[in-house]
């Protein structure tokens, strides 16, 4: 009797490492892109899928980098971003035609998807796999 409560402790011991091991993967991907494969460059580039890491408005730019606020009247409590611009950025408009980093300017309304780790400070700090300049939003 001791030999089979021996055996299925060793076996649920086993099943927990498994899982323990297995679930942290679960969460995992190759970023939060999720834009389709189409020609760079081209008008028809696929936009991303999921959900941006986030949506706002431009209070800086700088050569290199952006920060984006959700509610720019808001000093703390509203999501914010560095956001650090790349030349793996791929840089877009809402209606799929392709843009550059240097048209990422003061006021723009944009959606940005991270790439890689983000620094969850405040505001977060990442860099962006892709970026989409909104439709202009009315007041």
């Amino acid at each position: 009797m001791a030999s089979r409560t021996a055996r299925k402790f060793r076996s649920s011991c086993w099943l927990t490492a498994l899982l323990l091991t297995l679930l942290p993967l679960a969460g995992c991907s190759e970023g939060e892109g999720g834009g389709g494969s189409a020609i760079p460059g081209s008008s028809s580039e696929k936009l991303p899928t999921r959900q941006p890491g986030i949506t706002g408005v431009v209070t800086l730019a700088e050569a290199g980098s952006i920060r984006v606020e959700a509610d720019p009247t808001e000093e703390s409590g509203s999501p914010k971003a560095l956001v650090r611009v790349t030349p793996e950025t791929r840089v877009m408009y809402r209606s799929g035609e392709s843009s550059a980093a240097e048209e990422l300017t003061l006021g723009h309304h944009v959606s940005v998807w991270f790439a890689g780790p983000v620094m969850e400070s405040y505001p977060v700090q990442a860099s962006a796999r892709e970026i989409v300049i909104e439709p202009a939003v009315d007041p």
